[in-house]
């Protein structure tokens, strides 16, 4: 979900920037590439706001039961477009078995994971 808190910094910088512009004695081609720097500026980061709610959407919750007690942890939900195949490589990279993709895993020792 794209923060409401970001987008309004967005818009409140962006019109301290315009009011900037407003004070400025330029030309006109001058302004327009001012105008079109700021609205670049401005595109780009509508951009990364939305693609970081993409990436949040993609993320997967899975609880570890540990000695100490349960752990929740967000991870992302990769595909293999190709196969379709969905990979969590934070279970891989913590050697964690994934088969079946289970929300649940219990963690005793040496042993990863087991039951669900």
């Amino acid at each position: 979900m794209i923060s409401i808190h970001a987008v309004r910094e967005l818009f409140l910088q962006t019109l301290e920037e315009l009011a900037e512009l407003i004070t400025q004695e330029q030309s006109f081609g001058e302004l327009e590439e001012a105008v079109q720097r700021l609205t670049g500026q401005v595109t780009l980061r509508v951009l990364e706001l939305v693609l970081a709610g993409i990436d949040e959407r993609l993320m997967r919750e899975r609880v570890l039961d540990t000695p100490l007690g349960e752990l929740r942890v967000k991870r992302r939900d990769y595909r293999d477009r190709a196969t379709g195949q969905g990979v969590f490589l934070l279970d891989e990279a913590l050697g964690l078995e994934s088969g079946g993709r289970p929300r649940r895993c219990r963690i005793t020792g040496r042993r990863r994971c087991w039951g669900s």
